[in-house]
């Protein structure tokens, strides 16, 4: 038996690392004694009883064996969701695993303290029943000679009442034939979770042809906008929209966003897209790509944000004594890119470029930059604006903790990249030098060498340094979470993870959203260094 919160508008989901040794609950009907004269006291029933119950959890300081194998003793990471969804006020679910109890719930105030000096945390909750409320229309009684009978309503539209047992898939198989239509049918009725339902719970069945025309939107708190090619035409198709994904990569300056739409929706090819969180601007790019094909229903869009014209556009340009966002801020007056922010570094660079993109020119000043200033930078676009940014910690860290918004997580280590060894050649092809790794790794796994050719300016220490570095062995880790929008490229986490020892803090190197069927995810690529995309094109200027 597991004590679980879920809050159904974010996702989060908290499991309680110890089961306390008692639990009760008082479900059912109120009694209501009367009495009546000449009959003495006659028993009534009453309304239906809420749910009103409080219990004590332990938050151990750290795991022991009476705790759940994932929890990584970290009692105060609890009490702050548990304050934050006690403050927020809105409704929960309270399920206790092996047993019947699965009620919406009102968390009251959160009482938490030490006690013994181990660093335990005790928390007190209290649970109250949530009940929605529900206008009710009362009919004026009839008067005169009329019926005192009341005409009987007239249900205008079938609907289920659950019952212990049920699932929104067999519900729609029974009635449609179909379990597909589930997460129709709960969209349809305005319910988050298609594998949530509670006994009691009241589902609106339409006709089935009506079923068939509503989408599953991806979610009602983010907002999908498009125009037309001509800028003449907007229309919101948030409604319309199927699933959807946005992702990005730390070696890609343009985020793609990709969904499925019903024809009828707006998806013109060099139509402006945006999405929307409240007054925060996720993405905003043109459609690039569409296909449909005899049997698809919708019809699939890709789009890229405006880093794509840093992609697609190519500059000769020869660069003395500029410093990186001097070049940067000039490339983008030259070709109509709004500039935002922009990370000064100081460092006045030489760089001849014949034919690179403009991504390659940004990218390989600030990495030329970062070698002097040993920080780390990153492009990327806030709504139609470039900003380069220094890759730093974030106030915004978000700790990914296994039961509550880490649903997995894969380590994998690689040396399919590793080089061992770097040989520095002249243009007369001389061997100047060789460079193996610190590490030792040479030892370790054998020779391998990679040759550079050293120009007249070039430091070769430094630049065989890199290289190694660069191509070190690789540990490679995959977090799927609870979906948040905080976890962006570039920004950092935590993460405790017992079974892959992942215990620390990390970098995002690339993310994947993705909104379908009602469930919104997050998948990131973890890395222990805080990396930026190394560019190295263009030539030193030999005069």
């Amino acid at each position: 038996m597991k004590i679980v919160l879920l809050n159904p508008k974010t996702g989060e989901q908290l499991s309680m690392p110890v089961t306390p040794e008692q639990w009760r609950v008082e479900l059912g009907r109120s009694v209501e004694q009367l009495d009546m004269a000449q009959v003495g006291q006659v028993n009534l029933p009453g309304l239906e009883a809420l749910f009103n119950e409080q219990n004590t959890f332990l938050l151990p300081s750290s795991g022991r064996n009476y705790t759940d194998v994932w929890y990584s003793g970290s009692p105060y990471v609890f009490v702050e969701l548990l304050v934050k969804w006690s403050r927020a006020g809105e409704p929960l679910r309270l399920i206790v695993t092996g047993t019947p109890v699965n009620v919406p719930v009102l968390l009251g105030p959160v009482r938490y303290g030490e006690q013994d000096g181990t660093g335990d945390v005790y928390v007190t909750l209290t649970f109250r029943q949530y009940r929605e409320l529900t206008a009710v229309t009362v009919e004026q009684p009839a008067t005169g000679n009329q019926s005192r009978t009341a005409p009987k309503a007239t249900q205008t539209a079938q609907s289920y009442t659950v019952k212990k047992g049920d699932t929104l898939w067999g519900i729609a198989r029974r009635f449609y034939g179909s379990g597909q239509l589930a997460y129709k049918l709960a969209s349809y009725n305005g319910i988050k979770n298609a594998n949530l339902i509670y006994p009691g719970q009241r589902v609106q069945l339409p006709e089935k042809g009506k079923l068939w025309c509503v989408t599953v939107a991806f979610l009602d708190w983010v907002l999908l906008a498009a125009w037309s090619r001509d800028g003449k035409e907007k229309a919101e198709i948030s409604g319309l929209v199927a699933n959807l994904t946005w992702s990005g990569s730390h070696t890609d300056c343009a985020r793609r966003l990709t969904y499925s739409i019903l024809p009828q929706g707006l998806s013109e090819l060099g139509g402006r897209v945006r999405m929307t969180m409240g007054t925060e601007v996720l993405f905003d790019g043109l459609v690039f790509a569409r296909r449909r094909g005899t049997l698809d229903k919708t019809i699939s869009v890709t789009a890229f944000d405006r880093g794509i014209y840093l992609k697609r556009n190519q500059t000769y340009r020869k660069i003395r004594r500029q410093t990186a966002e001097g070049v940067t801020g000039q490339l983008c007056r030259d070709y109509g890119i709004p500039c935002g922010a922009l990370a000064a570094t100081g460092v006045a660079l030489d760089r001849n470029f014949m034919g690179s993109s403009l991504y390659q020119v940004i990218q390989t000043m600030y990495t030329l930059a970062a070698e002097q200033t040993g920080k780390r930078y990153q492009l990327r676009f806030r709504g139609e604006r470039l900003e380069v940014v220094e890759k730093a910690r974030s106030w915004e860290t978000i700790r990914l903790i296994p039961g509550s918004n880490l649903i997995s997580c894969d380590s994998e280590d690689s040396i399919e990249n590793l080089v061992t060894s770097v040989a520095v050649y002249d243009d007369e092809a001389r061997q100047l030098a060789v460079y193996d790794s610190p590490e030792g790794l040479r030892g370790l796994y054998g020779l391998m060498q990679q040759a550079i050719k050293a120009g007249k300016k070039d430091d070769p220490a430094k630049t065989a340094r890199q290289t190694l570095e660069d191509n070190g062995p690789k540990t490679t880790i995959t977090a799927r979470c609870q979906g948040s929008i905080k976890l962006k490229t570039g920004n950092t986490v935590v993460v405790h993870e017992p079974v892959t020892g992942m215990d620390g803090l990390f970098w995002i190197q690339s993310d994947d959203h993705s909104w379908s069927k009602g469930l919104y995810q997050t998948t990131v690529m973890l890395e222990f260094r805080n990396l930026m995309d190394r560019q190295t094109a263009g030539t030193v200027p030999t005069k």
